[in-house]
């Protein structure tokens, strides 16, 4: 069990002793913490060629408006490199992308000062860029 998956409880008594005198006894112990769990149910939605909307559920509580969410999306080729967003709703959305390109994209939650670990991926390609031609037909 590693120290950050401890939290210290505190525990003080106080013995009169006289009118101006008191004894303070404290009592200090490593409690564990449960960890955060991840969020949950990831879906992404290509909007455009360039922009897709994320959105998740988180397991602890839809109204702890203390959860502080860290989204990030990178292209699936180049891992390790990814774009981060940091949101206290459960939903943003990521634009300028790259058109009909394969991006990973994970959520994790923050609170009180401790972060879950990272969500399930969801994988998702953005549309093709839409041209003159392919709107208008073939030009001529």
């Amino acid at each position: 069990m590693s120290i950050t998956s401890l939290t210290r409880n505190l525990q003080c008594s106080v013995k009169k002793q006289s009118k101006y005198n008191a004894s303070i006894w404290c009592v200090t112990a490593l409690m564990p913490v449960a960890p955060l769990m991840p969020p949950v149910g990831v879906e992404a939605l290509v909007l455009s060629a360039t922009s897709v909307l994320v959105s998740w559920s988180d397991s602890w509580s839809a109204s702890d408006s203390a959860a502080m969410y860290t989204v990030r999306c990178g292209r699936r080729t180049l891992r390790g490199r990814y774009r981060y967003v940091n949101v206290s709703t459960m939903t943003t959305r990521f634009d300028e992308l790259r058109p009909y390109t394969e991006y990973e994209i994970s959520v994790r939650v923050s609170r009180a000062g401790r972060q879950s670990t990272w969500s399930m991926s969801v994988l998702v390609t953005t549309k093709h860029a839409r041209t003159l031609t392919s709107l208008h037909g073939t030009a001529k």
